[in-house]
């Protein structure tokens, strides 16, 4: 899953667009319509433009989703470790394919090897990809247990 920052390029560019609209109706308004001029003119466009953002950021805030869910091995931000450990349970012994428990979770999974390499129970791992509802995992390199 790739996430975008918050406030991303295009929420940047919808805010100067709403920005650049509301501030040209509030000069239109206040200049041709309400005779300002000057200082108060000034104030009348930025208040009515900051205003119109306001709006334009609160409507986003309602709309967008609120709560991501974030499975396993998916990242929340590019500082999240890039790979989620886990635990092989059972199934890796005589084919590439096993379960894992990631955070409380057991899921199915496939050793990231084609090989059988007898990945054992309690043997720690890390989940690198998804596949639907089924995790790639590769061996913890840094957990010192190896195989056989």
């Amino acid at each position: 899953m790739r996430l975008q920052p918050r406030f991303s390029l295009q929420w940047w560019l919808s805010i100067g667009l709403s920005t650049v609209m509301f501030g040209s109706l509030a000069l239109f308004v206040g200049h041709v319509l309400g005779g300002r001029e000057g200082a108060s003119l000034f104030l009348w466009v930025a208040a009515a433009a900051l205003l119109g953002d306001l709006v334009v950021a609160l409507v986003y805030e309602a709309v967008a989703p609120t709560r991501v869910v974030i499975g396993p091995g998916d990242r929340l931000a590019s500082h999240d470790p890039l790979h989620e450990p886990a635990v092989a349970i059972d199934g890796f012994e005589q084919s590439p394919h096993g379960r894992v428990r990631v955070r409380g979770e057991v899921w199915l999974a496939r050793h990231v090897t084609v090989q059988v390499d007898g990945l054992r129970r309690g043997e720690r791992v890390r989940v690198i990809a998804r596949e639907g509802l089924l995790l790639v995992v590769s061996r913890d390199e840094s957990s010192g247990i190896g195989p056989g």
